[in-house]
């Protein structure tokens, strides 16, 4: 009697033990991540329905796999150094590229974690989350920024963002140094760059106008000059625009041309309407304080520099 009540105990564990792993195993498969199991020689001894799905494999292929068969071969080393430094009950993130049977690139993001038998790692277990498309996006946004800061940066003049209270620069793109002589982080990092280098006589009316913008006046014409690095003077034609977003300080933009004055009263343009006014008298080419210097191989640009002795 006591023999069939241990038997009917067994049998009861047993199966209460089955159930359990069938559910365990129901979860595993029906999952949406990759998981994976992987000995220490790289043999899968389990990849979930998801993995082998994603991966393109049937089960019977996998049996006949490494990990080194589906990871990108720049992440290798990285794998074994996870298995070399492993530690109980630690998991780790960790990204990498997977390989699809017909080559494609699968980008993983996930963690994993070892088990470990008699204080040695018998196992490696992987849980991935497939962020391939979100990888491609992030890809394509940075080539996209990159052909706009390459666009940006041909255009024959000065583009520069700055904060519209301040007058704090958070972008100047690279003619700038090109033109005025000056590295553009200097723009970025030192307060009051822009009007430390107008020239005295322009400098208030400039910083004047500046001031009158708001969100409500969307974009303003100035004429100013510059003092270059090189002492000489450019006459600079900014055409400022104002950007608002919600949640964020109020910006100014635009690009700020070279240009040649052939009049003493440049104008404004404000909100549609015109303006005169006049920033300061300009030199004369015949006065003998200043001059235009001669440069027989001078860009369009730098042919404009008026420059004072």
């Amino acid at each position: 009697m006591k023999e069939a009540d241990e038997s009917s105990s067994r049998r009861h564990a047993e199966e209460e033990l089955r159930r359990s792993q069938e559910q365990y195993r129901d979860l595993l498969e029906n999952a949406t991540d990759l998981i994976q199991s992987v000995t220490p020689d790289g043999r899968f001894l389990y990849v979930n329905h998801a993995w082998r799905r994603t991966l393109e494999y049937s089960e019977a292929e996998v049996g006949q796999l490494t990990i080194y068969d589906v990871l990108h071969p720049e992440y290798h080393e990285s794998w074994r150094d996870r298995m070399v430094t492993a530690k109980p009950d630690e998991a780790c993130s960790w990204e990498a590229i997977f390989l699809t049977k017909y080559g494609r690139h699968l980008y993983v993001e996930g963690n994993t974690s070892a088990r470990f038998e008699a204080r040695k790692v018998v196992a490696c277990r992987g849980i991935f989350h497939d962020v391939t498309e979100k990888k491609l996006a992030l890809v394509a946004l940075k080539r996209s920024i990159r052909q706009y800061e390459d666009l940006v940066n041909s255009v024959d003049g000065i583009v520069w963002q700055a904060e519209l209270h301040s007058m704090r620069f958070s972008f100047v793109s690279r003619q700038a140094e090109r033109l005025l002589g000056y590295p553009a982080k200097r723009w970025l990092e030192e307060e009051n760059f822009w009007q430390n280098h107008i020239h005295p006589d322009d400098r208030e009316t400039a910083m004047a106008l500046r001031a009158e913008l708001n969100a409500g006046q969307k974009f303003q014409n100035v004429e100013y000059r510059m003092v270059a690095a090189d002492g000489g003077l450019l006459w600079i034609r900014d055409i400022v625009s104002v950007r608002t977003e919600e949640g964020h300080a109020p910006q100014i933009q635009g690009p700020a041309a070279i240009f040649r004055p052939n009049s003493s009263a440049p104008t404004k343009t404000c909100c549609g309407g015109t303006k005169k006014f006049k920033i300061s008298t300009i030199p004369s080419r015949t006065n003998s304080k200043h001059r235009l210097p001669p440069r027989a191989n001078s860009s369009p640009s730098s042919w404009m520099a008026w420059q004072v002795r």
